[in-house]
């Protein structure tokens, strides 16, 4: 018998909550580099607009370090809250082009 137990992996929840917190400081960043430059906070959330590729510039090196960690299950659930955020930002913005194009038509 092994009377070793698994090395701690992580787990789904701290993934979602990972990828939660991630999305949160880049907002914060993004506003405050706007507010610097720009003089306008706002003008910061203009790369969520587009979010499900924008996240690709934190997510995936928060992907590798959950990796070389050995925390499976964590990047398990980053991988999962990166493609929830993917499709959901898909649905929304297709709807948000399919408005437009109708309000074009008539």
């Amino acid at each position: 018998m092994n009377d070793v137990p698994p090395p701690d992996q992580g787990s789904i929840k701290q993934g979602l909550l990972l990828t939660l917190a991630l999305h949160a400081a880049a907002v914060v960043a993004c506003c405050l580099i706007a507010a610097v430059t720009a003089g306008g906070a706002a003008g910061g959330l203009a790369p969520f607009l587009g979010i499900g590729l924008f996240q690709l510039l934190y997510v995936v090196p928060a992907f590798v370090v959950c990796t070389k960690k050995g925390l499976l299950r964590t990047r398990k659930g980053l991988a999962l809250g990166a493609g929830i955020t993917f499709l959901v930002n898909a649905a929304c913005t297709g709807i948000v082009l399919y408005t437009l194009q109708l309000g074009g038509v008539r």
